[in-house]
């Protein structure tokens, strides 16, 4: 049975790079994801980052939970959904964080944005 992704916006359960599984499944953690935009989402899967991002983002900065809508809405403000997330030092990945913000730019930047 084929489920639609906004099936699970609130909670979504993530297996092997985002292919959705069963939510019946008990051994696939859940998240409370607030990214609204797809194409970010499937880019930190890519890069290992997804499960990072949204713990620290949740730890270290509540509100941009609330504020990555208004970071989603145009390209600039897109490049700075690693930039302005959390505090890079806080983090036990700290410089992980601006190396994958680079790469993000890049990203963007490749794609014409």
């Amino acid at each position: 049975m084929v489920k639609k992704f906004s099936t699970y916006l609130e909670s979504i359960r993530w297996y092997d790079k985002g292919r959705l599984t069963d939510p019946e499944e008990d051994n696939i953690p859940d998240y409370d994801d607030f990214i609204t935009n797809d194409e970010f989402r499937d880019w930190l899967i890519d890069h290992n980052a997804y499960e990072k991002y949204i713990y620290n983002v949740k730890k270290y900065n509540k509100k941009f939970v609330d504020e990555f809508k208004f970071y989603d809405n145009d390209d600039d403000n897109r490049r700075q959904l690693l930039n302005y997330c959390f505090t890079w030092s806080d983090t036990p990945e700290n410089s992980f964080w601006s190396d994958l913000n680079d790469k993000w730019k890049n990203y963007l930047i490749k794609k014409g944005r």
